[in-house]
């Protein structure tokens, strides 16, 4: 399928292009108005809801739900509605090829998303080869995965692709840079740049750390492509990570401690291939990773089948589901059984640099990648500087994650944490579950240990209660609370 013709609509003026975001917003086109829709689809595979989606926003004669249907979801309406909705925008949304006139009415060739008030086109993904991935379904986890708390001076879009994270990014820092290695991408980033009015993205084309390679950044974003492709697949330029999968990511990890300021951060989403030919992706990353002065954090979420991944990737690129779907999955399926895949491992990769003490790695099992949240990575990294020194722990106060609740299994007891709290439940013995409660009341680590011990709760060394605490800490079952926190030497 041919790429359409994105210098038409490249070349519409500022004028038209603010005339036309006004006009999405006086008609009510948001995030929220859409929302229901979305639910109301909610139940069915995201690649089969087209049906269901287009069924609902029929029934609504109002002008959001024409845009809607025209510009995000593919489905035309008549002329009479066009007009109701666009007004006298109408003739250079059709002379740019924005819409198209087909045999049911006229629609978008492109797709757009609404995000925290911000409008993006880009390109259906079925187009394939150069087509410009926008909103993808792990774009919003790491949207609120590298969200920032307070503001940021620099920040890096790596490979973005329509420009969703840098536009979003923008916000909240003082500037952004937003890279890509397709020509399409980079002219799409810097329209919906403009068609946002958002001035402070600078837009560069090249590879990776290429067109940075002298700059540093308080946050780097990335989604590089990470699907498994032979080496003559002729479909998704914007997936392929090479025959396993992770040539880019481990590419780009290797690169990026040296293109974060001291004390940034960096955050990655990706899935990798694995079968018993293979390391687990903890250990290719530790690998490729030696001596990095950085932390990571590697969370790892339940794994997809090689047979669902093929399935699904290909009805992305083939959503009528006919013979052209069928062979993409079998290609698919062939090429991962070739480098002996079983499965695909979707995963979050969270770097910060530290140049003023160890750096630590861990891998974490995730509950969802889809409870990404940014303020969670702030605690579990603030938990990496409190243990940085046997004092700093005991001088600092903790507790357990708002929300956590525990069910006594006899033998041990298992603590759940809630969704936001992004990790999965674990067991813990009698005795540390016990030390954990006393954490509840203000009081520091030392003395919360030392009330454990007063009371002959535990037949523990003070030192190896301090060291189970510090386990918590790392693995984000406990918290630090931040302005308790004092960095001794060493």
């Amino acid at each position: 399928m041919t790429l359409p013709d994105f210098s038409p609509i490249d070349a519409l003026d500022d004028t038209i292009l603010s005339k036309l975001k006004a006009r999405l917003v006086a008609v009510g086109l948001t995030a929220g108005a859409i929302e229901p829709i979305l639910g109301a689809a909610r139940g069915v595979h995201p690649l089969l809801r087209r049906p269901v989606l287009h069924h609902h926003l029929r029934s609504i004669a109002e002008p959001y739900a024409y845009a809607a249907r025209a510009l995000m979801f593919g489905d035309p309406i008549e002329q009479a509605e066009l007009r109701q909705t666009f007004g006298e925008l109408l003739a250079p949304l059709v002379a740019s090829g924005l819409l198209r006139e087909v045999g049911a009415g006229f629609v978008s060739p492109f797709t757009m998303s609404v995000v925290d008030g911000l409008f993006c086109i880009a390109d259906l993904l079925e187009h394939a080869g150069e087509a410009v991935m926008g909103l993808g379904p792990l774009t919003i986890p790491l949207c609120a995965a590298v969200k920032p708390a307070g503001a940021l001076g620099k920040a890096l879009d790596l490979g973005c692709g329509a420009g969703v994270v840098a536009l979003l990014l923008a916000r909240r820092t003082v500037s952004v840079v937003a890279t890509d290695i397709n020509p399409r991408a980079v002219a799409m980033t810097r329209f919906n740049a403009r068609f946002n009015g958002v001035s402070n993205v600078e837009v560069r084309l090249g590879s990776l750390f290429e067109p940075v390679a002298r700059d540093r950044f308080d946050l780097v974003a990335s989604q590089p492509p990470f699907i498994p492709q032979s080496d003559d697949a002729r479909s998704g330029d914007f997936m392929s990570g090479g025959k396993l999968g992770d040539e880019l990511v481990l590419s780009l990890l290797d690169a990026l401690p040296d293109h974060l300021v001291p004390g940034g951060r960096a955050v990655i989403v990706a899935e990798w291939g694995h079968g018993p030919r293979h390391a687990a992706p903890g250990e290719r990353l530790k690998k490729q990773l030696p001596n990095v002065p950085a932390d990571v954090m590697l969370f790892e979420y339940s794994p997809v089948s090689l047979a669902v991944h093929a399935a699904e990737y290909s009805a992305a690129l083939h959503p009528t589901l006919g013979e052209a779907y069928e062979l993409e999955a079998l290609r698919r399926l062939k090429h991962g059984l070739t480098m002996g895949i079983d499965e695909l491992v979707p995963s979050l990769v969270v770097v910060r640099r530290v140049d003023d003490r160890r750096p630590r790695f861990e891998v974490l099992r995730g509950n969802a990648i889809s409870t990404a949240n940014s303020r969670r990575l702030d605690a579990m990294l603030l938990a990496r500087e409190a243990v940085r020194s046997l004092d700093s722990l005991l001088d600092s106060i903790v507790c357990l994650p708002e929300g956590a609740t525990s069910f006594d299994l006899g033998s041990s007891v298992r603590l759940e944490l809630p969704p936001q709290e992004m990790l999965g439940p674990i067991e813990v013995t009698g005795d540390l579950m016990a030390l954990y409660a006393r954490f509840g009341q203000p009081a520091t680590v030392r003395a919360a240990i030392d009330r454990h011990l007063a009371a002959g709760a535990s037949g523990e060394s003070p030192q190896s209660l301090a060291k189970q605490v510090a386990s918590a800490l790392l693995n984000g079952h406990l918290e630090v609370q931040p302005r308790t926190l004092i960095i001794a030497p060493g």
